[in-house]
């Protein structure tokens, strides 16, 4: 079952329960609680798609609205800088 929350601060909470007497889903969930401890993002292809699309985004923002990026770069350094601010 997924208990879906919104808080103020952190936006969505979701937790995750599992009936102890599922072993098959106890050990899938143990399974990606050992993964995240290695690593926070469990699908690198779909981070990267989703930071590459925010950057998209972002870039064509700023091209928008450069007045109100003073520190924004060449165009040439404009994706990178981009993408500095989506992945901070």
């Amino acid at each position: 079952m997924v208990d879906r929350v919104h808080h103020w601060a952190f936006g969505w909470i979701d937790t995750i329960f599992v009936h102890e007497s599922n072993t098959a889903m106890l050990e899938q969930a143990d399974g990606l609680l050992a993964a995240i401890a290695v690593n926070l993002i469990l699908d690198e292809d779909d981070y990267e798609n989703r930071v590459h699309t925010a950057t998209i985004e972002l870039v064509a923002e700023i091209n928008r609205f450069p007045d109100q990026y003073p520190d924004r770069p060449a165009d040439d350094k404009l994706y990178e800088y981009a993408r500095s601010l989506v992945v901070e």
